[in-house]
């Protein structure tokens, strides 16, 4: 079984920029952050302990029950993506309870409401955006 952890300080730290920033309001800095989903590899991954990545990647290097370096990107781009929407509706509720209570600016709500859309399009989810 394979556990990610992403701390809540720093999903708001890697997609607040992307969505919210001055610059951002067309989405297309939402690019790097895909970018960088496709090209996750486990055999470039760090640990705090330097032993404890050549045993991780000894056993995935040995696996021969279908897992190995290319199960375990698969569940982690898929952990990612699932992630990265997630935290997408999190913005847009935020968004839309400082809108409704008067603490963001309409253009700031639809600025945000659009790039929100444009991040769930961009993962494919169509209807939701």
């Amino acid at each position: 079984q394979t556990h990610i952890v992403v701390r809540s300080s720093s999903r708001w730290m890697i997609l607040a920029p992307l969505i919210i920033g001055e610059n951002r309001r067309d989405g297309n800095d939402f690019g790097a952050l895909y970018d960088a989903m496709a090209n996750t590899k486990v055999s470039k991954g760090e640990a705090s302990v330097e032993m404890d990545k050549r045993n991780i990647l000894d056993i995935l290097g040995r696996s021969n029950d279908g897992g190995g370096f290319a199960a375990v990107d698969v569940q982690i781009n898929q952990y990612l993506r699932s992630w990265v929407v997630c935290t997408l509706y999190e913005f847009f509720e935020d968004a839309r309870l400082q809108y409704e209570n008067k603490q963001m600016k309409p253009v700031d709500y639809a600025a945000t409401c659009n790039n929100v859309g444009l991040g769930l399009a961009n993962m494919g989810r169509y209807e939701e955006a």
